[in-house]
């Protein structure tokens, strides 16, 4: 029995395989407050890079495992160029977890494996000849495919083979952007198990992306009933109370999820939104950095994790820090709203008009 198990952005999923940020609202006021709701949720985000359209002869070799060192089949691997965010090529890791993108034009890309609503990324540069090589790491504990592992839920064991065969189609549709597909498969995997704590919880992200949060919500809390040992489902949750404004639930549900899966970084991530929320600017600082630890480190760090800290850093009245790490993340995400946001927070910053005290 296949028991594909989520890592976010998630939110956002992950909700890590969603490609598009969830719940992105109004960025800071006009008093100059910082909010969390102006803050993408724990979902990738693509940076701008040179990019060389065409076909060529770079390869991207690589494996894709859990943090256990289980290999991972069937995953989708996608390889997309870092200025536009186009899919480049798509294939699925072998029974060892192996993978090859071949015919690759010179460029950056970032590489993208998807198990379920479970997601790695790693960010490479391809030459014109030769092959790069990249090793993803799942980081829940959980393993992916035909495996066994205690860690397990009995609820898993109980979904019918057609309800999870919807499910995981519901996903590849997901992740090819086409949410209409990926609605009838969910509604018809829960038709057959109502459930099914997967499917509820991508049925509440596709609500989420609907801008139906109370439904997502409602989702979420089933999702949780019906398979308490399942980590995504507390942290969606807790993603979709920052984004309105309701920080200390969101810590109630994050600290459920720790229990679960303590070496998720969605749930330090989603902890710091709740805590700049909260006025608690040190302990912002502390989860984002707990957050970023548990990605890689600095190196691996995404976007939003710049942005966040520099919110903290605001807060905490260390100006030129929190500069540094505002323009980090306009750097590598320099469109859209919340980019127009941090520009505002700079220019504030560089007026001194922004500041812990207000």
């Amino acid at each position: 029995m296949s028991n594909r198990r989520v890592l976010v952005s998630i939110l956002a999923l992950l909700i890590a395989v969603l490609p598009a940020k969830t719940a992105l609202a109004q960025g800071p006021s006009n008093t100059g407050h910082v909010t969390t709701s102006g803050i993408p949720s724990s979902s990738p985000s693509q940076s701008p890079d040179a990019f060389d359209s065409g076909f060529g002869n770079g390869q991207i070799r690589g494996t894709i495992r859990t943090a256990n060192g289980h290999a991972v089949s069937g995953a989708t691997i996608e390889a997309r160029d870092t200025v536009h965010g186009t899919l480049i090529t798509s294939v699925h890791s072998a029974a060892d977890g192996s993978f090859n993108l071949s015919n690759l034009p010179t460029g950056r890309y970032e590489v993208t494996a998807s198990s379920g609503v479970e997601q790695a990324r790693e960010r490479v540069e391809v030459g014109r000849i030769g092959e790069t090589t990249v090793d993803l790491l799942l980081s829940n504990k959980t393993p992916t495919g035909n495996t066994s592992d205690s860690s397990i839920s009995f609820a898993q064991y109980k979904v019918p083979a057609k309800a999870r065969s919807l499910y995981e189609k519901a996903v590849q549709f997901m992740a090819r952007d086409k949410f209409d597909e990926a609605l009838e498969k969910v509604n018809a995997s829960l038709d057959i198990f109502p459930k099914f704590a997967e499917a509820l919880t991508l049925h509440g992200v596709i609500q989420e992306r609907a801008g139906k949060s109370e439904a997502a919500i409602a989702d979420y809390r089933l999702a949780i009933q019906s398979d308490p040992k399942y980590p995504l489902p507390y942290i969606t949750m807790a993603s979709v109370l920052n984004s309105t404004g309701r920080f200390a639930e969101s810590l109630s549900f994050l600290g459920q999820a720790e229990h679960i899966a303590p070496n998720m970084w969605q749930i330090s991530y989603e902890s710091a939104r709740s805590s700049l929320g909260k006025d608690d600017f040190a302990a912002a600082l502390r989860s984002i950095d707990r957050a970023s630890e548990l990605h890689g480190g600095t190196l691996k760090e995404t976007a939003e994790m710049h942005l966040v800290r520099g919110y903290a850093l605001i807060g905490l009245s260390n100006v030129q820090k929190a500069k540094d790490e505002v323009q980090a993340f306009l750097t590598r995400e320099p469109k859209g709203h919340v980019a127009d946001d941090a520009r505002e927070v700079l220019r504030r910053l560089d007026n001194g008009t922004m500041s812990a005290s207000n």
